[in-house]
């Protein structure tokens, strides 16, 4: 047996992470769309806060000034990233 093929929801997890790992790796880590991105896939769909937060905060702490050419639309993306932050309890079922 080569080893054990993934299925349904756990293969499309799996190549998502996979896809995320590589947006981040052609961007060199200076956009935070990859991780805004998948932040709102699995993590919400898992109802995984800690893991939604975590991809959030990831897409925050890039400095804007990193890459110039990108810097008004990384400020864009961080400012989506604080409002689904702030909104967190529209995505979550938890309480706050």
């Amino acid at each position: 047996m080569k080893g054990r093929v993934l299925t349904g929801p756990r293969r499309a997890e799996s190549r998502a992470r996979f896809h995320l790992e590589k947006a981040v790796a052609m961007c060199d880590g200076l956009s935070p769309s990859p991780y805004l991105s998948f932040a709102l896939g699995i993590p919400v769909m898992q109802q995984n806060y800690d893991e939604f937060e975590g991809l959030l905060n990831r897409a925050l702490a890039i400095d804007p000034a990193d890459d110039p050419d990108n810097e008004l639309l990384i400020v864009l993306y961080q400012d989506k990233a604080r409002w689904y932050l702030e909104h967190r309890e529209d995505y979550f079922l938890l309480d706050f």
